[in-house]
C-alpha cells in the first residue's frame, strides 16, 4: 500500500535507532512489524531490511542463533544494485553489515574461522561499494572480531584503520567504539592506566552521542583492567552495575562473558575463598549454554577448571571442560582453543 512506503523507513530508522539506546524491547516489535510489512508486500530491498533489522535486534539480545537465521536471510537476498538505489532513503548498504554482524555472531556461535572468512567477505563488499558510513560499520566490526579472538596485533591493525576512518568522516558513534577497542588494546598491550583512561573516555563519548549498546561490555572490560591494578573489589562492583544494566536493557549478549569476568575478579579480590567465584563462572556456563555461545562457553569452562584444579579437584576439571572444547570442529590456532587444550593436558597427566 503507498502508505507502507513512507511508514517502513520510518519503522527502520526507529528500530536502529532503539538498538543502539539498547531499547532492544521497543526495537525487538519494531523489527517484527517491519518483517509483517516486508512480507506482505514482497519487496526485495524491505526484506533484505527488515531481516537485517530483525537479526541485530537479535544479536544484540543474546539470542545467537535466531541472528544468525535472519542475518543469513538478508545476506541470500541482497543484490548490490537493487540496494544502491536506496542508499540515499536507508542511509547504510546491508549487503556488508549484514555479513560483518553474521560474522560476529559465528564467533559467538563457536565458528571462529567461519566468522574470519565471513567478516573478509564484507570487508571486502564494503571497499568496493565504498559507501562511508557502510564502510565504517565493518571497519569497526573486523576490530571487533579480532578482539573477541584476542589476537593483539591483526586487533591494534583493525582498530587503527577503523578509528582513523571514522575519525576522518566525523562520525561519533564508531569512534566512540574504536575508543573502547583503543582500551582493550592498551590494557592488553600493559598499559593499563592508559587502557583505564581510555575506557572511561569512551563511556563518556557513548553518553555524549546518547548509544548505550556495548557499553555494559565496556564496563566488563573496564573491570577487568581494574582488577589488574589491585583493584579487584572496585572491578566486581563495576561488573554488578553492568550485570544490572544488561538485566534492564536485556542487551544479553555479553551477559555470560560479564559473569565470568566477575567470577575471575572475586577470585583475586577473595583468594582464600572462591565461592563466589566458583558461583559466577557457572552462572556463566550456564548463560552460555542457554544462549548457545560456544565461545562465551568455552572461556567460562577454563576459567572454572582452572579454578578447580587450583584447589586439587583435577578430574571434575576436565571433565567439565573436555566436552566443551570437544564440541569444536574449527579455531585450534585461536588463543581461547589453544588455552583450554593446554589446560586438559596438564589435568590429563
Amino acid at each position: 500500500m503507498p502508505e507502507d512506503a513512507d511508514v517502513f523507513p520510518v519503522l527502520l530508522g526507529l528500530a536502529i535507532y532503539s538498538a543502539t539506546r539498547a531499547e532492544l524491547t521497543s526495537a525487538h516489535e519494531l523489527s517484527g512489524r517491519l518483517l509483517d510489512l516486508a512480507r506482505q508486500s514482497n519487496d526485495p530491498v524491505w526484506v533484505v531490511e527488515a531481516h537485517y533489522a530483525r537479526g541485530v535486534g537479535f544479536s544484540w539480545r543474546g539470542d545467537f542463533r535466531e541472528a544468525r537465521k535472519h542475518l543469513e536471510l538478508a545476506s541470500e537476498s541482497y543484490r548490490p544494485q537493487r540496494h544502491r538505489a536506496h542508499l540515499a532513503l536507508y542511509g547504510q548498504d546491508p549487503g556488508p553489515i549484514c555479513l560483518c554482524r553474521g560474522s560476529a555472531v559465528l564467533w559467538h556461535l563457536g565458528y571462529p574461522d567461519q566468522a574470519l572468512a565471513r567478516m573478509e567477505d564484507a570487508l571486502v563488499l564494503a571497499e568496493r561499494l565504498a559507501h562511508p558510513f557502510s564502510r565504517a560499520y565493518v571497519l569497526t566490526w573486523a576490530a571487533w572480531l579480532r578482539l573477541f579472538r584476542r589476537e593483539v596485533a591483526e586487533a591494534e591493525e583493525r582498530i587503527d584503520r577503523a578509528l582513523t576512518f571514522a575519525t576522518e568522516q566525523a562520525y561519533p558513534f564508531w569512534t566512540a567504539m574504536a575508543a573502547q577497542q583503543k582500551g582493550w588494546l592498551s590494557a592488553k598491550q600493559g598499559h593499563k592506566e592508559r587502557a583505564i583512561a581510555q575506557i572511561e573516555d569512551s563511556l563518556a563519548r557513548m553518553q555524549a552521542v546518547g548509544t548505550h549498546v556495548t557499553q555494559a561490555y565496556a564496563m566488563g572490560l573496564l573491570g577487568e583492567v581494574l582488577g589488574s591494578v589491585n583493584r579487584a573489589s572496585d572491578g566486581v562492583r563495576l561488573i554488578d552495575r553492568a550485570l544490572d544494566q544488561v538485566s534492564r536493557t536485556r542487551e544479553q549478549w555479553c551477559h555470560a562473558e560479564l559473569l565470568r569476568l566477575r567470577g575471575a575478579l572475586c577470585a583475586a579480590a577473595e583468594p582464600g575463598d572462591c565461592r563466589e567465584a566458583e558461583i559466577s563462572f557457572r552462572q556463566a556456563i550456564e548463560r552460555s549454554r542457554e544462549q548457545g555461545a560456544k565461545s562465551w562457553e568455552l572461556r567460562a569452562a577454563t576459567s572454572l577448571a582452572r579454578l578447580l584444579a587450583e584447589q586439587g579437584k583435577r578430574a571434575e576439571a576436565h571433565d567439565l571442560l573436555a566436552p566443551t572444547y570437544g564440541w569444536f570442529t574449527e579455531g585450534f590456532d585461536t588463543l581461547d582453543l589453544k588455552e583450554a587444550k593446554t589446560l586438559l593436558d596438564k589435568l590429563g597427566a
